[in-house]
C-alpha cells in the first residue's frame, strides 16, 4: 500500500499498485467486488475503467485507485457535492418531469373532458 501525496488534501493510501495490471479473478480485486459484481458493473458501464483484450478483462491499478478516490464519501460534507453522478442524473430527469406534472395539476382547463 502506497501513500498518495496531494496538495491541500490529506494523504490517502492507494489500495492498488498504480503501475500494475489486475486480471479478472485476481484476489486483490475482491476488495471492490466479486467476479459477478464486476461483470454486472461492466455490463451496466459502471464501476472502474477496464480493458477488454479479446476475452480477457484487465484493470489498471491507477484506474482502480482513481475510481476508489471518486467513490469516496465524507459524512462531514452534505449537499450536492457528495451526490454520485448517477444520482445527479436521476434527479435532473425527475426535475425535468416535475414542471409538466405541475402544469397538468395546476391548470385544469388544459385537461381533456374525457378525464372528468
Amino acid at each position: 500500500m502506497q501513500l498518495k501525496a496531494t496538495k491541500g488534501k490529506p494523504t490517502v493510501p492507494n489500495l492498488f499498485e498504480n503501475d500494475r495490471c489486475y486480471l479478472l479473478g485476481d484476489p486483490d480485486l475482491d476488495i471492490i467486488g466479486d467476479r459477478e459484481k464486476l461483470a454486472q458493473w461492466r455490463h451496466k458501464m459502471r464501476g472502474p475503467a477496464f480493458y477488454r483484450l479479446g476475452r480477457e478483462i484487465t484493470y489498471h491499478g491507477s484506474d482502480l485507485n482513481d475510481w476508489g478516490e471518486a467513490s469516496r464519501v465524507d459524512p462531514a460534507l452534505r449537499g450536492p457535492l457528495q451526490w454520485s453522478p448517477q444520482l445527479l442524473n436521476r434527479r435532473a430527469r425527475i426535475r425535468a418531469v416535475i414542471p409538466s406534472l405541475a402544469i397538468r395539476l395546476l391548470c385544469p382547463f388544459r385537461m381533456s373532458s374525457a378525464m372528468f
